[in-house]
């Protein structure tokens, strides 16, 4: 015989009040998870208000900060959050927030979900000082015509790092024509989805050193082409800048 499962709760309170103590901050998603962007004011206002008292007759905390239900964000209900008690709300997602021109209104949260290992948060976080130095910059080339880009990748960091992957994106008409010799890298990459991959254990970038690498193409085809190149590690993607290179069309 089936047999249903018992539900409970995501957190009860006698938990919520232990996390508390231990230092965790509770404020308000709303009383009952609706879509505060469409709801009216009044209830918007009751909804904000309800779990604004709750939480703080509970934790003896003030909550001056909401999270808006499944993002449902809307400018038009900004103007009420002094109203019903709070200083500003946050979003579901968007990245790290700049305090030099952040809106109260309108903060951007990391996602967390537990797809994430806790191993790759610094990472997710973006809170590794590793920088990719290029030749940024647009180039003029003509067909047929075999240039050299130089990358450093450079870590200003005070822990070591591996790279999990070196990953050069290069247009239909270029070619890579070889490894530049006298870099750190000179073994020739493997191909995946027309991205050019270096990946292994090896690439290791200590505190304060950089590994240099270059690379040579031959420009095959007309048109203007953007090159790009990035690594991986700790479960996050680091850009380096761009770089466009026109070649030029044959002379009839």
């Amino acid at each position: 015989m089936d047999r249903p499962v018992p539900m409970r709760p995501m957190l009860i309170w006698p938990e919520i009040i232990e996390m508390h103590e231990y230092g965790c901050e509770f404020l308000s998603h709303s009383t009952n998870h609706i879509r505060l962007g469409i709801a009216s004011d009044e209830e918007f206002l009751d909804e904000l208000a309800l779990s604004k008292n709750d939480i703080q007759s509970r934790l003896g905390d003030q909550v001056q900060f909401f999270a808006w239900p499944y993002d449902n964000n809307s400018s038009s209900k900004w103007p009420l959050l002094p109203e019903a008690g709070y200083r500003g709300a946050v979003r579901y997602w968007g990245g790290i927030e700049d305090l030099r021109n952040i809106d109260l209104n309108n903060i951007k949260r990391v996602e967390f979900n537990s797809y994430i290992d806790p191993r790759d948060y610094a990472g997710y976080l973006q809170l590794i000082d590793i920088v990719i130095e290029n030749e940024a910059g647009q180039y003029l080339k003509e067909k047929g015509e075999v240039f050299t880009l130089s990358f450093s990748i450079k870590n200003n960091d005070s822990q070591d790092f591996y790279l999990s992957s070196i990953e050069l994106e290069i247009p239909e008409n270029m070619q890579l024509a070889g490894m530049e010799p006298g870099g750190d890298i000179s073994q020739e990459p493997g191909l995946s989805d027309g991205i050019y991959m270096w990946v292994g254990e090896s690439y290791e970038v200590k505190s304060g050193d950089r590994l240099d690498l270059g690379v040579r193409l031959k420009a095959i085809g007309p048109g203007e082409s953007i090159i790009k190149f990035r690594v991986t590690t700790n479960g996050v993607y680091i850009e380096g800048s761009d770089i466009i290179v026109e070649v030029k069309e044959e002379d009839l």
